[in-house]
């Protein structure tokens, strides 16, 4: 059964609150398995009772110190990166096992598929997926939901990327081996560039009123390695 390690939380999350940042960004409960999603870490499918009973230990464990460090108000949760229409399904009953064990938490996703409205409270689409259906998000931040964007390996070309745009990040292994971060450990001094991959969507530039301050006092501390399971 999952363990949360809550000193090794509390350490990270009072790390950040002291840098200033306010908001924290829970680690994805569920990863793409084919057809569906599984528990991180190698867990059983994330909607078999298996997986229930996994996202239920984590998410109770998560929900105590939630409430015993007061960071209701600051936590947002994620589900699973990037549900694909093929996984709306069962991403759909994957958010609502979450909600139940982590009531009242909102969750936020890397989505673009409309036809999953009412699965999250934060749409988090890639900037161009934005501006190509803006008039699609609008009318979900019309009904209630926030709408924030974010770039990765993509898109190139006219949108700012700072993660293609800007020199690489230097990171070196030492002595206890590479980073856990493959993201960063790749990239390294000296490692080589992705290409930038020019995409044009219709409708012209990127609106100027788009831009990333919601993000700004954000952090994601899972991917720190914050929560072990």
């Amino acid at each position: 059964m999952p363990i949360l390690d809550s000193a090794r939380l509390r350490r990270f999350v009072d790390t950040f609150t002291r840098a200033g940042l306010h908001t924290i960004e829970g680690g994805h409960f569920a990863v793409r398995r084919g057809p569906g999603f599984s528990v991180v870490l190698d867990g059983p499918p994330a909607s078999s009772p298996a997986g229930d009973a996994d996202i239920r230990a984590i998410a109770s464990a998560l929900r105590g110190e939630i409430d015993r460090n007061g960071w209701r108000g600051r936590w947002i949760q994620h589900v699973a990166d990037e549900p694909r229409p093929e996984t709306a399904a069962d991403y759909r009953i994957v958010t609502g096992m979450v909600r139940k064990y982590l009531p009242g938490v909102p969750v936020m996703d890397a989505i673009e598929d409309h036809e999953l409205v009412g699965s999250v409270d934060i749409w988090c689409p890639k900037c161009n997926a934005y501006q190509g259906s803006r008039e699609a998000y609008d009318a979900l931040r019309a009904a209630g939901d926030r709408v924030w964007f974010y770039t990765c390996c993509e898109p190139g070309g006219k949108w700012l990327n700072r993660l293609l745009d800007m020199e690489l990040v230097r990171v070196y292994p030492g002595k206890g081996g590479p980073w856990s971060s493959v993201r960063l450990a790749s990239r390294r001094e000296g490692s080589c560039r992705p290409p930038l991959r020019p995409q044009v969507t219709a409708g012209g530039v990127l609106p100027a009123d788009l831009s990333g301050n919601a993000l700004i006092d954000t952090v994601s501390i899972a991917y720190a390695g914050a929560t072990q399971w």
